[in-house]
């Protein structure tokens, strides 16, 4: 075993037997860089919710009914169903009556017709939305000095400064 350490033994080496070759031992160095992810912050968010009124005007619909009664007073040998004539919706009404033998007659016509009108009213009320608020938490290493709360085109957070 050789009892030279390292250094004197590369020395050792530089100087050959023979006075006119000199050795030098080249060494190099080289770099290895790498990400090693670390925590270098946190932030505390709390949401809550926000309740404001409004006031909006809104189109409400309504149906109003007129129902007409026509008299027909006309024997008929069977019963219809409901027919629509336009927007009007046509109802049969029967009887039966007894003369010497049993015929059915129709008694009258209902017309019911629907029309629909638009009425615009206010309407106010509370609405809610929720709202994030975010807050620095600093730690051993930064402090508050280091952070500052920030709110941007894609809502609030943090900024280093």
């Amino acid at each position: 075993m050789n009892d030279k350490p390292d250094e004197a033994r590369d020395a050792a080496q530089v100087f050959d037997a023979d006075a006119s070759v000199i050795r030098v031992p080249l060494k190099e160095e080289t770099l290895e860089a790498r990400a090693v992810p670390t925590q270098s912050g946190s932030v505390l968010i709390h949401k809550r919710v926000e309740e404001h009124p409004v006031t909006e005007d809104v189109e409400l619909h309504q149906d109003d009914v007129s129902v007409d009664r026509v008299d027909a007073d006309e024997f008929v040998d069977a019963r219809e169903d409901p027919w629509y004539e336009g927007d009007t919706l046509v109802v049969p009404v029967y009887e039966e009556r007894i003369v010497t033998e049993t015929r059915l007659v129709l008694r009258q016509l209902l017309r019911v017709t629907r029309t629909q009108r638009i009425e615009t009213v206010t309407v106010e009320g509370n609405v809610r939305r929720e709202v994030v608020d975010v807050e620095p938490v600093v730690n051993d290493e930064r402090t508050a000095a280091d952070v500052e709360p920030v709110a941007d085109d894609d809502g609030p957070g943090i900024r280093e400064r």
